[in-house]
């Protein structure tokens, strides 16, 4: 019993030795939830009593993210991802590295498809999306009602990966994978 639970202890520090490895703590303009207001509809409004539950889906490869109802499963929005795209497009072949490591991840992890859209978590109040974008190895919040960048944050390496939010909703995590 004492092995097994020295296996399972070094386990989980492993674990989280790997969560934090190469990662990127961004501060967030505001807490998040699951849940988004009816900005998804352009009602102007930031009272908690009008947030509502949606389901938000990512669509990598194409770079856009569809906002649901989830009880009657209509399509209330559909939010463009990487408004600057041809921008970010340009930085991948700004350098002989950068080149090399954004047709690689293109062409083997994304099978011949940039990724543009990885993981999100929407804030409390609804208006924005916090978006990582593992092509363009940055995150982004995005302005749910304007469909505009707010904040942009690069990360150390080639490829932002997963992220996650903590439970106050102040700190985003986001892995770089191939950082430094």
């Amino acid at each position: 019993m004492k092995a097994l639970r020295s296996f399972t202890q070094g386990l989980a520090l492993s674990v989280g030795s790997l969560l934090f490895a190469g990662s990127v703590v961004a501060a967030l303009p505001t807490p998040v939830n699951s849940q988004v207001t009816d900005a998804v509809t352009q009602v102007n409004t930031n009272s908690a009593d009008n947030l509502r539950d949606v389901i938000v889906v990512g669509n990598n490869w194409d770079g856009t993210v569809d906002i649901y109802d989830p009880h009657t499963h209509e399509r209330i929005k559909k939010l463009n991802a990487v408004p600057d795209k041809e921008e970010r497009l340009e930085e991948l072949t700004s350098s002989i590295k950068r080149r090399i490591t954004s047709t690689f991840i293109k062409e083997v992890i994304g099978e011949g498809h940039h990724q543009m859209v990885d993981d999100m978590f929407p804030s409390n109040d609804g208006r924005h999306l916090f978006i990582s974008r593992p092509s363009f190895a940055d995150v982004i919040a995005l302005d749910v009602n304007t469909g505009e960048i707010v904040w942009r944050t690069q990360v150390e390496g080639s490829r932002s990966d997963h992220s996650a939010i903590s439970p106050d909703g102040k700190v985003f995590l986001v892995s770089a994978s191939t950082a430094g």
